[in-house]
């Protein structure tokens, strides 16, 4: 009687609350990605704002142990989208750069390389190398995420995704 209708209004009241809406960016299990991108840095910090920027754009990002390990992956699939920090291990950034490059279908792949502000010298490097754009610290995720969109055409992503041409 009187108990249960108690229950039944706290179960309506908890039930018609509104669930906070979820964390940006989205988790792997409920993001619809339009792309991929390989991620070459070995700062965890810098390597973190560029994936959930990444994903803010519905890009997967895939992280790469290493530039080599980027090359090596681009020769059996090239991605949609090279971001290249500052710390790539062994081979260097401008290196990354011309064999991605040199790959077929290298030349289409847009390649962003993170920069210090004052590095005035590698950014010409970077750009003789084949970097698209460079995006100079210190950046946001939301700065990250207008660059991304101004080398990717994420509406052609998303028309291929979906099996259009």
């Amino acid at each position: 009687g009187a108990a249960q209708k108690k229950t039944t209004r706290r179960i309506t009241r908890r039930m018609a609350k509104p669930t906070p809406a979820p964390a940006s960016p989205p988790s792997r299990q409920n993001q619809w990605f339009i792309g991929k991108a390989f991620v070459v840095d070995e700062n965890r910090r810098i390597a973190k704002i560029v994936m959930d920027a990444l994903k803010c754009a519905s890009i997967e990002p895939v992280e790469m142990e290493s530039g080599m390990t980027a090359v090596l992956s681009a020769k059996v699939k090239m991605p949609d989208l090279i971001v290249i920090g500052e710390k790539t291990g062994p081979v260097s950034r401008v290196s990354i750069s011309e064999q991605v490059r040199a790959l077929d279908n290298g030349l289409a792949v847009p390649i962003l390389a993170i920069v210090a502000e004052d590095g005035s010298r590698i950014r010409d490097h970077l750009i003789n190398a084949g970097v698209t754009a460079l995006v100079p610290r210190p950046f946001t995720v939301e700065d990250l995420v207008k660059q991304i969109k101004k080398v990717v055409d994420c509406e052609a992503l998303f028309r291929r995704s979906r099996g259009e041409t």
